[in-house]
């Protein structure tokens, strides 16, 4: 049976571990802590897992953005005609019309790009823990996570 003390000993291996591979020694270190990810990005095992949710965001809001585009025009050409005197307000309700959307976007986005992109966080996490601790992650572990991350 495991006491206290020795459950202590697990978990405080773990920080240090982390610690090592992650210590900042200055506020500048952590301005270029994005640029390091960013170079993650482009390593051929986890390039797959950042590029497939970038492009279903990309195709999803691009499809919402015609979808709503279009039946925006549908809307304004039936209730105002532009042979009418009050055809001056079309370019106010499409300035109406781009600030609601920009705020759809802005609040959905997070939402929706979190959801596309979740069965792919685990996966992307096992691989970059990979690319950083030498020690190798079998794929039975990882075959573990895709289920937990798809429910």
């Amino acid at each position: 049976m495991e006491t206290g003390n020795e459950r202590r000993k697990i978990v405080m291996m773990s920080p240090q571990l982390v610690l090592e591979y992650s210590v900042m020694f200055s506020p500048l270190d952590g301005f270029f802590l994005p640029f390091h990810g960013l170079r993650l990005i482009f390593k051929p095992g986890i390039r797959r897992f950042v590029v497939v949710p970038v492009v279903l965001n990309i195709v999803v809001f691009a499809l919402l953005a015609w979808l709503a585009v279009s039946y925006f025009e549908h809307v304004m050409g039936q209730y105002l005609p532009e042979n009418t005197w009050w055809s001056f307000l079309r370019p106010l309700m499409w300035l109406v019309f781009a600030a609601a959307y920009a705020l759809a976007v802005f609040y959905g986005f997070t939402i929706l790009a979190n959801l596309i992109a979740s069965p792919f966080n685990g996966l992307l996490a096992a691989k970059v823990e990979q690319h950083h601790v030498p020690a190798r992650i079998e794929y039975s572990m990882i075959a573990n996570i895709v289920p937990a991350n798809i429910v």
